[in-house]
Formats: C-alpha cells, structure tokens, sequence
C-alpha cells in the first residue's frame, strides 16, 4: 500500500522529530498511523526502488513516486534539491539526447513531483531511459551525484581502455593497472555542469575532491564511467583528484577543470 504524502500546508513539522520538513514529514505522520517507527534523521535514511519502479522504500515505508517531489527526495537523502537535478542528469548521461535532457532537468522546479520528472526525462531520451531505470540510478546515488554504473561497464576484461593515446596519472598498480582519464582538462562554464570521464582496468572504490568542488566516493565496475560535477561560481582553475582503490593498490589522476571565461581572460593576458 503506498502512503500518501500530506499537503505541505496544512503540516507544521517538529523539528524534534527529524531533519525533514513540508510534504516528507507527512511521511513520518503516515508512519505513526501504521503503526510503524518514525523515519530517523535523513542522513541516516535507507532508501530503495520499490515493485515497478513506481514508489520509493523509505527504511521500510513504501511511498508513491506521485505523492513526493523533487525537494522532499532531497530532504530524505539529506542534500539539497540541485542535486537530485545532478542525479537525474548523471542518471541519463549516457544518453544522445543528454543536451536536451539538461535543459529539461535545469527547467524542473523544486516542486515537481518525482513521478513527472522520471516521466519527462524518459520521454527527452527518447524512451532509451525508462522512468524505473531513472528512479534506480538516481536512488543508488543517494545523495552523492557520479557517475552510473551501468553505462558502459565492461566486467573484468575491460582493462583495454578507451585508447592508447589516453596519459596514466598517479601510482601504479602492480596487478590492475592504472585509472585512465581521458583528457586533462574539462572547461564550462561558471555554476555550469562537467563530465569527466575515465576507465578503470578492473572493479575499484573511486573517491574524487577538489578545492570548492564536490567530493565523495563510488564502488564501480570495470570500464568506462563518467563524473557529473558542477564548477564552482567563481571563475578559475580548479584541480579534481581521482583515487581509484581495491585489493591491487591505488591509482590516482588529477583533471584540471577550467571556466571557459577564465580561459578567456588568460589568453587576453598573454
């Protein structure tokens, strides 16, 4: 049975009670009338696709995909509602419609129920992408944009690598070999989103920071796989280190991710 969200307006929530505010809190009242313990802090909340791809498990309550926005899924995960618009585009960026699928993610509202913006990206994909596809990426990112798993990854005979012109960064691996980057410079613009992509030799735990950029870690298989990360407001340089770990060792490649006005302003100097 899917539980109903209530309307935002008619909620005063506790912030006792969790971290969660407006349409998500009803979940926590929807809970108490089941009978069922009340949803933790949302940092601590365990998230799941439900049958069909049509409704979310939040630590073991179903809720319809219908009856929680944008900004509630992002309350659960614990961030704010721009990244799950980076999680819906990280979740179809293997797509030959991901120009269009930006814009149409850039143009959600934070209100925009989950339902109607998993349906909306399938239909930009050009039904490549299905909405259950979608709602599974986005939930396995709980909260931390990068890049999918599943668009392209090659099992563990996948060390040949996008190609031989491609430079190894970082330390070498005695029995898997290194992570690859596939250039050494991405540029965008300011607030702007870029990919960096790169190919693993084997199954590795990539953890990816830089100064004013978004950090965090993925487990991802063998093959080629693509960072979404949004460049800062401020125009500059800014270096993003990639650390790829597992029982062989640990390789690391350094990008420099640029802002084409930065750019710009350096060659007028020159």
């Amino acid at each position: 049975m899917h539980t109903r969200l209530h309307s935002k307006r008619r909620l005063k929530p506790a912030a006792a009670l969790t971290g969660l505010r407006k349409g998500a809190f009803g979940a926590l009242l929807a809970c108490a009338a089941l009978g069922v313990s009340a949803i933790p802090a949302a940092a601590n909340n365990t998230l799941s696709v439900g049958a069909g791809g049509t409704s979310i498990y939040v630590n073991g309550t179903n809720i319809s995909t219908s009856s929680i926005d944008l900004e509630e899924l992002a309350q659960l995960q614990g961030v704010p509602a721009s990244t799950v618009k980076l999680e819906l585009e990280g979740a179809a960026v293997e797509s030959p419609e991901r120009a269009a699928i930006d814009r149409l993610v850039s143009s959600l509202s934070a209100d925009t129920p989950l339902s109607t913006a998993l349906e909306e990206v399938s239909l930009a994909s050009g039904g490549t992408l299905t909405p259950i596809t979608l709602l599974t990426r986005v939930i396995a990112d709980n909260g931390q944009p990068g890049a999918p798993g599943a668009s392209g990854a090659s099992g563990s005979n996948g060390a040949a690598g996008p190609g031989s012109g491609q430079q190894v960064a970082g330390a070498t691996t005695k029995k898997c070999g290194d992570l690859r980057l596939a250039s050494r410079r991405v540029a965008g613009r300011a607030s702007s989103k870029v990919r960096v992509r790169f190919t693993l030799p084997c199954a590795a735990k990539v953890s990816y920071s830089g100064r004013r950029l978004a950090k965090g870690s993925r487990q991802l298989k063998a093959g080629k796989d693509v960072l979404v990360l949004k460049l800062p407001r401020r125009p500059g340089k800014y270096v993003l280190t990639l650390t790829a770990a597992n029982a062989s060792g640990k390789s690391k490649g350094q990008i420099t991710l640029i802002d084409s006005k930065a750019r710009v302003t350096h060659k007028a100097r020159r």
